[in-house]
């Protein structure tokens, strides 16, 4: 089972405009400003260092965004692994509970399903407000329970309950890594960083005075656009499970349908 990305919600997308709608108005109001605040003629005579330390500032900050969209990414990426590994740990267990007696079978399958409807239920609206989910965390217990409840009858069913204890255990794995993942934010100091650096970056190329004001216009507002989309997604990756892109429990949707 795999947990599919989830399109981007209405508000999500709205959140998106004004984030980079607000950053490319106040970008070029900034360069607005400058322009009539300091002469044409005044920038042009200082283009070819204003050129080589926009050159080097230009690389840090895009190394900088870069590494930040690749660890938010990797970041959200694992936590959709990890709650795919939970609901196929799950799916195991379901399936290797047929192999024993009816009575410890249907208390398997009844402490299971009951697992999979409060991550569904109550975990998964937990953790979208940075919460944990007691119910959950209690349905988990008593799957415990169960387990150490059941006395295998043959060497047959010793095998599959050693077998089944073991994926108990990495579900329990997979559940507290998913615990983890909901609230794997990227640091504010970084976030600091982010914002400083794309306010130098774009203010650096104020001090360019191209001959025609639309043209630099333009070329300002592509650059606060295209740093801003990149904010955007970084802010939308950072929290897998409450952001505009936050995961939704289809693998565990999956599983009880499936079954």
């Amino acid at each position: 089972l795999s947990v599919g990305a989830p399109p981007l919600t209405k508000a999500a997308w709205v959140e998106g405009f004004l984030i980079v709608g607000g950053a490319v108005a106040a970008s070029l109001g900034g360069l607005l400003l400058v322009r009539r605040s300091v002469a044409r003629a005044t920038l042009e005579q200082h283009h070819e260092v204003v050129g080589f330390v926009y050159a080097v500032v230009g690389i840090c900050y895009g190394v900088l965004l870069a590494f930040a969209a690749v660890v938010a990414w990797e970041g959200y990426d694992e936590a959709r692994m990890v709650a795919a590994a939970e609901s196929d740990a799950v799916a195991d267990l379901l399936r290797s509970a047929e192999v024993f007696d009816p009575s410890s079978r249907d208390l398997l399958n009844a402490a299971l399903r009951a697992y999979v409807r409060s991550v569904i239920e109550s975990e998964w609206p937990a953790m979208a407000r940075g919460e944990h989910s007691a119910t959950a965390a209690a349905a988990f217990d008593t799957l415990w329970s169960v387990y150490r409840s059941v006395r295998p009858r043959d060497a047959v069913e010793l095998a599959w309950y050693t077998e089944s204890i073991r994926r108990l255990d990495d579900l329990g794995d997979a559940r507290r890594l998913r615990l983890l993942d909901a609230h794997s934010d990227v640091p504010g100091v970084l976030w600091v960083v982010l914002v400083a650096g794309a306010a130098l970056t774009i203010g650096f190329s104020y001090l360019f005075a191209a001959r025609e004001f639309v043209v630099q216009a333009l070329m300002t507002a592509a650059l606060a656009a295209l740093i801003a989309l990149v904010l955007f997604l970084v802010l939308a990756l950072e929290n897998p499970f409450s952001g505009p892109l936050r995961i939704p429990p289809t693998a565990f949707v999956a599983v009880v349908g499936g079954q």
